[in-house]
């Protein structure tokens, strides 16, 4: 009973987001372009930040390990 519920969630998903791949490949036609290398810039902000936050985590873990072998 629960397959068949999530196969048929899955089919009205697949069915449902045709029209809106649809939509949304007509408006970026329509849409005028960004400048050459936005996105370049925005994945590189992006990559940036998980390289300092998990960073930061592993240097809040390797210090918390110190502390703990300390005592």
């Amino acid at each position: 009973m629960l397959k068949h519920l999530l196969l048929t969630c899955l089919l009205l998903g697949l069915l449902l987001a045709v029209p809106f791949a649809l939509a949304q490949e007509e408006a970026a036609a329509e849409a005028p372009t960004a400048a050459p290398g936005i996105s370049t810039l925005i994945f590189l902000l992006g990559a940036g930040a998980v390289i300092i936050v998990g960073g930061a985590q592993m240097a809040r873990d390797s210090y918390r390990s110190d502390d703990k072998d300390a005592s």
